[in-house]
């Protein structure tokens, strides 16, 4: 007999607890797990019922999505190699074409002391894990942690195809493929930017060499195959937005239009590394508009909309590892919401918004707008609020030099710590100096006065310069 899932309550610490059990053919699909389990962090029942209710709708869609991959996993081992060959091919042309973008150039390249570097390592040191595993006790192991590693790109290649793979063979094939394609990238995009720097440099407008990096060409029964099993296939030449020239631009326009319109018309009176340093600043905020707004108007778009986009900036995470930074924004803003992590500030969100703004404001000046809808929109920077320390009290200072470090030190004291312990804190109550001040002094930066030998101060110290005695 089955009975509603319900709280219930800890014997020892009175705090509600809600779970559920998972079916037994459906453990494999969540970690082995045998029940979802959360804590409702209350002990007033009426309370704990009230969040009851979420947590039992999350445990239900959990559980769908994980019969969902049981029902599905028939139809995935029915795909073929070439199948899946066509989803990293559409996904690598379309990559191939952002590569002159910042955030795809970082998934790729790494700025050191000595210039660019294609960090390849970066996908074939954990390949050569991989097969180095292979018929030994940890290939299981090393697969699991190659398909999370490669998790953020198998889910792009997946998005981009309209795809739902679940089944760890799938997504072993397609994380072996896509690093062998993400190592190609890399050369592909060092090429650009280095022969793009060169010419730069030599004051020449840059002429990226041709890679030879193709989709590669599925043949016909793969890829009615791959429809027949319900997966729609998009053709890369739609992911390279067209460029809008003068007279194209409108009121019917989408963000991403304006946007390529406007940076043509900086680009035609500005130098090169001037452009691209101009639009390095914009491109994180650009792509979040073009993800919010989509194909919806400049002309529909209110301060409403503006303000809506404002409040769903700062709920993306501030400093994304390079995992999350190749997902959607949305899809960050979930992973926020799911691990707590840090999010933009209300002063980074003004600063992007000013700098959307000069999109809609060319758009204002040409009379395509009536009116800039970012204008008043921000609810203005955030006031940050310095609390002085008090320092510390005579009773702390009191309870501190009343130590016994302070009365008597034993030898293995000085040999493991030398004077530190004991200088600092002395030094830190005659100076009040900051502790990082103090701690880079060294004995030579002791100075005895020479007019009066019961005094001593620092000298020739940068922090101090002489100053106190």
């Amino acid at each position: 007999m089955a009975f509603m899932t319900q709280p219930y309550r800890d014997p020892k610490s009175r705090i509600w607890k809600i779970r559920k059990g998972i079916p037994q053919h459906l453990r494999p699909f969540l970690d082995g797990k045998v029940e979802l389990k959360r804590s409702l962090k209350t002990q007033d029942a009426y309370e704990a019922k009230t969040k009851a209710a979420e947590v039992i709708a999350e445990f239900e869609s959990i559980i769908a999505l994980a019969q969902s991959r049981y029902d599905n996993q028939e139809n995935e081992l029915k795909i073929t190699p070439a199948q899946l060959d066509t989803i990293v091919s559409y996904w690598m042309a379309r990559e191939h074409g952002r590569l002159r973008l910042a955030d795809i150039q970082a998934r790729y390249l790494l700025e050191t002391p000595d210039g660019l570097e294609a960090m390849t390592e970066w996908f074939s040191e954990p390949l050569v894990v991989l097969y180095a595993a292979r018929d030994t006790s940890r290939q299981q192991a090393e697969e699991q942690l190659f398909v999370r590693y490669m998790s953020a790109f198998i889910d792009e290649a997946l998005e981009l195809s309209q795809c739902q793979l679940y089944e760890h063979s799938v997504r072993l094939y397609l994380a072996t493929q896509l690093a062998k394609a993400c190592i190609r990238l890399c050369n592909s995009a060092i090429d650009h930017e280095e022969l793009a720097r060169r010419d730069i440099n030599r004051g020449f407008e840059p002429n990226l060499p041709d890679t030879k990096i193709e989709p590669t060409e599925p043949s016909g029964d793969a890829l009615q195959q791959l429809k027949d099993l319900g997966f729609v296939v998009i053709s890369t030449s739609s992911s390279t937005p067209s460029k809008q020239s003068e007279g194209e631009l409108s009121a019917s326009s989408s963000v991403s239009q304006l946007i390529d319109w406007v940076n043509n018309q900086k680009k035609t009176v500005s130098s090169e590394v001037a452009f691209r340093s101009w639009q390095g600043d914009r491109n994180r905020p650009c792509e979040r508009l073009i993800e919010f707004f989509a194909d919806k108007p400049i002309g529909q778009i209110q301060k409403l909309d503006m303000r809506n986009f404002f409040n769903w900036i700062i709920r993306c995470p501030s400093k994304p590892s390079q995992e999350i930074r190749a997902l959607s924004f949305k899809k960050q803003i979930d992973i926020a919401d799911k691990h707590g992590l840090a999010r933009v500030s209300i002063n980074t969100a003004d600063k992007e918004l000013k700098l959307i703004s000069g999109y809609f404001q060319q758009a204002v000046k040409l009379d395509i707008l009536p009116k800039n809808p970012c204008h008043q929109v921000s609810p203005g920077k955030e006031t940050v609020r310095v609390i002085r320390d008090p320092g510390y009290s005579n009773a702390e200072l009191t309870k501190i030099f009343s130590l016994p470090l302070f009365r008597q030190r034993t030898n293995a004291q000085k040999a493991r710590y030398g004077e530190a312990p004991y200088w600092l804190p002395v030094i830190l109550a005659y100076t009040g100096a900051r502790a990082e001040e103090i701690a880079q002094l060294y004995v030579k930066d002791i100075k005895q006065d020479s007019d009066n030998s019961e005094q001593w101060y620092f000298g020739n110290h940068p922090i101090f310069n002489g100053r106190q005695k």
